[in-house]
């Protein structure tokens, strides 16, 4: 396989658009809701972003704790970058986040409170100027 499109791994192909159109910049702090294992997060971390995540999966987080320090140095022993929580409550200061990932997450929220306040959360993080999909 080419390496690189294999960079990239199993990325969602409307962030893959993103990342392909130059959307982001080595400076930016990423926030994944909902990272589950890291599937979305493949080039940022072989890039060196200052990326985080969150998910209520705690398997899936010790997962992705391990495949980003394979990955990328930077990240070994950094357990506080990817978290186990929930998007409705997340653990950060207000406007901290350049980037919100939220994909493939909403649809998992029981109701309309739920799926609304889990918006209000990730807005709450990110920057009045970010970027938020």
């Amino acid at each position: 396989m080419n390496e690189e499109i294999s960079s990239f791994g199993n990325t969602d192909i409307y962030l893959l658009d993103q990342i392909l159109k130059g959307r982001f910049k080595s400076t930016d702090k990423i926030l994944d809701i909902g990272c589950g294992e890291g599937r979305n997060l493949i080039w940022f971390l072989k890039n060196s972003f200052d990326i985080h995540g969150i998910d209520v999966n705690p398997s899936a987080i010790q997962m992705l704790r391990i495949y980003s320090a394979s990955l990328n140095e930077k990240y070994r022993n950094e357990k506080e970058r990817f978290m186990i929580g929930s998007a409705g409550d997340l653990p950060f200061a207000p406007h901290q986040f350049d980037v919100i990932l939220h994909s493939a997450v909403a649809h998992f929220s029981e109701n309309k409170s739920q799926f609304l306040n889990w918006w209000k959360e990730a807005l709450r993080v990110l920057k009045p100027d970010g970027v938020f999909l």
